[in-house]
């Protein structure tokens, strides 16, 4: 469709290349996994479009997000992902500032990786601004609010962003993550379900679903997720700490501190894993405060993303009132 007397589209298409398009749904497709291998696939395809048509604005906002979620769940370093997220993301915002993903994506650089609350804020509203309808933007501005604390205010976020994208796998998972910070465990688990109807093969959301049947006293089906959840790759050292965690609230202590010995032999191993979070979040569950923010406090060092959403994580709440936390809530720049 035109305008009356001049030729501007009410839509402006992405590309004119067909086949940089498809390899780009291609990728997007593999993105959506959430999978250290669908991963590497995504960004393969991503760079293919590029290849084929170098001013295609949304692969470079896509590649900006695949590094984004590789360092945040661990599969690379940061020192190696935050440089190259930030890079795609600039060159999205160079090609076209005029669309919401190009937004998006700078907007998810300030959040996980450079802290920068307001820039990301307002980032985000731009990409809102530009399309209301834009689902990506609202589970950026829902982990914005989560991450202040604003839990109900996320959950009504996301209840957008499923609105608009119900199919969306990550969409679902962040959504019962949400609910399971205001104690909406049931829900959570609702959700969980739905997104096992659209994948299987969702590790993140296999891990949360093990915690939710801890929560909800089942440990049996619990310890059963989380071994299943140790045997996919670059999972392991998440699986390792909610059966550590497990175990430990079970008062299997001695089983416990095996799964603490694999975490602390993987921080000699492999430290670009981060799994300075891991060791923290299982000495919380092993009533060892000092050891635990030991660790927490690494991860502000580091700017790990794994960081983010203490506010609102199980393992942790017993912990608001001691002057530590606040202390470390106060070096990431946020208020309790």
């Amino acid at each position: 469709l035109t305008l009356e007397s001049e030729e501007v589209a009410f839509v402006k298409p992405p590309t004119q290349n067909i086949e940089a398009y498809n390899t780009y749904l291609k990728g997007l497709f593999h993105a959506n996994k959430w999978t250290l291998e669908d991963a590497e696939i995504a960004i393969n395809e991503f760079q293919k479009a590029l290849d084929m048509e170098p001013g295609f604005v949304l692969p470079y906002s896509r590649l900006s997000s695949m590094y984004i979620y590789l360092g945040a769940t661990g599969k690379r370093s940061l020192q190696e992902v935050v440089p190259k997220a930030k890079e795609y993301a600039q060159k999205a915002i160079q090609i076209d500032d005029q669309i919401a993903e190009s937004h998006e994506a700078l907007a998810s650089v300030y959040l996980y990786y450079e802290w920068e609350w307001d820039k990301a804020y307002r980032s985000v509203e731009k990409a809102l601004r530009l399309n209301p309808n834009y689902a990506g933007a609202y589970i950026i501005k829902a982990m914005y609010l989560s991450i202040h604390g604003r839990f109900n205010e996320a959950v009504e976020e996301m209840r957008k962003f499923i609105q608009l994208d119900p199919f969306s796998a990550p969409g679902n998972y962040a959504y019962a993550a949400i609910l399971t910070f205001v104690d909406r465990i049931k829900e959570a688990s609702a959700q969980l379900d739905k997104l096992f109807e659209i994948t299987s093969q969702f590790p993140d959301a296999l891990c949360l679903k093990g915690s939710i049947y801890q929560e909800l006293g089942d440990y049996e089906k619990a310890k059963n997720i989380f071994s299943e959840a140790q045997k996919i790759p670059g999972f392991e050292e998440f699986a390792y700490a909610c059966l550590g965690g497990l175990y430990a609230t079970m008062n299997q202590y001695d089983k416990a501190k095996e799964y603490l010995e694999k975490l602390l032999t993987a921080e000699k191993a492999k430290p670009q894993h981060m799994v300075s979070y891991h060791l923290a979040s299982l000495y919380g569950e092993l009533d060892e405060p000092d050891k635990m923010f030991h660790y927490l406090n690494k991860c502000v060092e580091a700017k790990d993303p794994n960081l983010l959403f203490i506010l609102g994580q199980t393992t942790f709440k017993k912990y608001h009132s001691d002057p530590r936390f606040a202390e470390l809530i106060r070096k990431m720049g946020l208020k309790i």
